[in-house]
């Protein structure tokens, strides 16, 4: 009876070990889209109920070569949003639940369209005029103060 227990314990436990916990819900995204502003991709939707995060891949446009990748949360809403850094290009973007599902996919094109603000940039003509005018400047007093001297 002993050993009949054991062995019943046993199995038991193997079943407990061997079976999974859970199952894991694999949700859907109902709306995707990306778009692209200023060298960064737009990735934005929708997501079913239970969803909790988003996996946005970013592929080259033969979508063969992972250029970039992030996750990105689910509000409470069911709607995500969030921008990549690429560089020019044409890529391939996907977006899935991140516990897996089916991909949803676009073809954007990217472009470098970033505007610098007024005033900034390169200094360097400013700063070359300022030591030119500086230099100048000593020159003619020191040639002043030797016609003074004489």
């Amino acid at each position: 009876m002993k050993k009949k227990f054991r062995l019943a314990i046993l199995v038991l436990a193997l079943i407990g070990i061997i079976a999974p916990a859970g199952s894991v819900f694999a949700g859907t995204l109902t709306q995707f889209t990306a778009s692209t502003e200023d060298g960064k991709i737009i990735a934005e939707g929708k997501a079913a109920d239970g969803v909790y995060a988003v996996q946005v891949f970013v592929y080259n446009e033969a979508g063969t070569e992972l250029v970039a990748s992030k996750s990105t949360a689910v509000n409470a809403d069911n709607t995500f949003k969030d921008t990549i850094e690429v560089p020019e290009g044409t890529f391939l973007v996907k977006a899935a639940d991140y516990a897996g599902g089916e991909f949803l996919s676009m073809t954007v094109k990217a472009s470098d369209t970033t505007t610098k603000e007024p005033g900034t940039g390169d200094n360097t003509l400013l700063i070359t005029f300022a030591f030119l005018g500086t230099a100048s400047m000593l020159t003619i007093l020191t040639m002043t103060a030797k016609n003074r001297k004489r």
